[in-house]
C-alpha cells in the first residue's frame, strides 16, 4: 500500500522494475510520469483524490512524489472499492490548492507522460484553472505509444501492457504504483525496440498537431472534452461554420486532421482564424444557438424552479425537466443544457446529483 502522506525519494536507483536504475536517458529529455485517482471520469464535475509523480531527468536520475488529496466531496462507493481510497483516508489530506505549487514545480519544463494522457492532463488542467492558474505541457500518451509500436496487439490498456511486458505493479489503481509502471515501461521499450526507434516514434507522436499554423498553439489544450457547440471564424471575424458535438475537442481537431480532411474542410482549415465554443450539459447544446440543427423533434432542458415564498423571499430550490419550446424567450436565459428527450435530461440530472451528493 502506498503511504498516505506525501512521499519523497532521492535520485538514483529505485526498486520495482527494469527501468528503476540510474540509467534511463530514454528520450534525451526530462520526463514526468503521472497518474491520478479521481472521484469519477468527468474533469468538469469530478475531483482528484490522489496524485503520483515519477520525475526522470535526462541523465537517468529518478525522484518520486505522491499525496492523497481531499476532493471537497464524497468519494463514491464504487471508486473507493476500485482504488482502496476511502473518505476517511482523505479527510485530513491537503486540498489541491494546498499542493498545487508543489505539483507545478515537479511538472515544470518536463514532457508529461501518462496512460490515456488526456484524462490525467485534463484533470490537472481543470484543477489548476479553478485556481486561475494556466498550465500547459507537451504530452505523451503511452496508450498511443503502445499502439504505434505494437499494432498487432488489440488491447493497450494498462493491465494489458503490464501483462505483455511482464511489468511489476505493487499497488495497482493507486497513483504512485501506476506511475511507476510507466517509468518501467519506458525502460522496457528502450530495451525491446531500441533507443532510436523509440525516440523516433515518440517524436512523431509529439508532432501530431493538426492545428493550422494561424491558430493559437494552446488551442488543443483549451478545448474541453465535453458536449457543446463550436464556431469557426475567418478574416474580419466572418462566421464560417457552426457545429455541435458530444466531445468538442475531438470534433474540432477532426476538422484539421490531414488523413481524412475533405476539400471543404481543407478550405475551412485555410480560412479559419478563430475558434469559439460553448459547453453544454447535453450533446444538443447547439440547438440553443442554431435552430436549423434542431429539426422537428422536441428539445428538453433543465431549470431551477422557485419555491414558495418563505418569509417573503422566494429562492430556487427544485430542478425541473421542461420542454425548451414551452419556455418564454426570457426564461431560456436560466436553463441548463439541451437534450434530445426527457430521458436524456433525467440521466444528466441524476449524474449531477451523484457527483455532488
Amino acid at each position: 500500500m502506498i503511504p498516505d502522506p506525501a512521499i519523497l525519494a532521492a535520485p538514483g536507483a529505485l526498486p520495482g522494475g527494469p527501468a528503476a536504475g540510474g540509467a534511463l536517458p530514454v528520450l534525451d529529455r526530462d520526463l514526468v510520469c503521472v497518474d491520478l485517482e479521481t472521484t469519477g471520469g468527468n474533469a468538469a464535475w469530478h475531483r482528484i483524490i490522489e496524485i503520483g509523480i515519477v520525475e526522470i531527468d535526462r541523465d537517468g536520475s529518478v525522484r518520486e512524489w505522491s499525496t492523497l488529496v481531499n476532493p471537497g466531496a464524497r468519494i463514491p462507493t464504487s471508486i473507493a472499492e476500485f482504488t482502496g481510497i476511502t473518505n476517511e483516508m482523505v479527510a485530513d489530506a491537503p486540498t489541491f490548492e494546498d499542493v498545487h505549487r508543489e505539483v507545478l514545480a515537479r511538472l515544470h519544463g518536463r514532457l508529461f507522460v501518462a496512460h490515456n494522457v488526456r484524462f490525467d492532463y485534463g484533470f490537472l488542467r481543470s484543477e489548476f484553472l479553478r485556481l486561475d492558474v494556466r498550465w500547459t505541457a507537451k504530452v505523451l500518451c503511452t496508450v498511443k505509444l503502445s499502439r504505434r509500436l505494437f499494432p498487432e496487439h488489440p488491447r493497450h490498456n494498462l493491465d494489458a501492457v503490464i501483462a505483455r511486458h511482464a511489468l511489476d505493479c505493487e499497488a495497482r489503481h493507486r497513483a504512485l504504483g501506476d506511475a511507476r509502471v510507466l517509468r518501467d515501461l519506458l525502460g522496457v521499450l528502450q530495451r525491446d525496440v531500441g533507443s532510436v526507434r523509440l525516440r523516433d516514434t515518440v517524436e512523431s507522436l509529439l508532432h501530431e498537431t493538426p492545428l493550422p499554423p494561424q491558430l493559437p498553439e494552446g488551442l488543443a489544450d483549451d478545448l474541453p472534452e465535453s458536449p457543446g457547440v463550436y464556431r469557426f471564424y475567418g478574416a474580419d471575424d466572418v462566421l464560417l461554420y457552426v457545429g455541435k458535438s458530444r466531445n468538442l475537442r475531438n470534433r474540432v481537431l477532426e476538422h484539421f486532421a490531414q488523413d481524412h480532411r475533405s476539400t471543404k474542410e481543407h478550405e475551412l482549415s485555410r480560412q479559419v482564424r478563430r475558434v469559439e465554443w460553448l459547453e453544454t450539459a447535453g450533446e444538443l447544446g447547439a440547438l440553443l444557438h442554431n435552430r436549423r440543427l434542431r429539426g422537428s423533434a422536441a428539445t428538453w432542458t433543465l431549470r431551477l424552479a422557485a419555491a414558495p415564498d418563505v418569509g417573503g423571499v422566494g429562492r430556487p430550490s427544485r430542478a425541473e425537466i421542461v420542454e425548451l419550446d414551452a419556455l418564454e424567450p426570457h426564461e431560456r436565459e436560466e436553463v441548463y443544457g439541451t437534450f434530445r428527450d426527457r430521458k436524456a435530461a433525467k440521466r444528466a440530472l441524476d449524474e449531477i446529483v451523484r457527483a455532488h451528493q
